[in-house]
């Protein structure tokens, strides 16, 4: 597994949760982009050291992560014009 700064972590919640579990990656730690990863989780804001594996959590590269960010974005300020 290999990722840059500014690529997102995704994968699944744990049993009980919904959604994504995803986050930033704001630092490589391992030798050219291998882990451990610092990676600040959006729905915490927390930073912590990551370490995934190929089977549960991938990487998304940071142009495709600035894409979806950016129609989540777009689609919560619609949300909010329609309530």
């Amino acid at each position: 597994m290999y990722a840059e700064t500014g690529d997102q972590l995704v994968g699944q919640r744990l049993a009980g949760s919904y959604g994504e579990l995803l986050g930033e990656v704001v630092g490589v730690l391992g030798d050219d982009g291998t882990p451990p990863y610092l990676v600040r989780w959006y729905d915490t804001g927390l930073e912590t050291l990551a370490s995934p594996d190929d089977g549960t959590i991938w990487i998304r590269s940071k142009r495709r992560a600035r894409t979806q960010i950016a129609v989540a974005s777009a689609m919560e300020r619609q949300a909010r014009r329609d309530v």
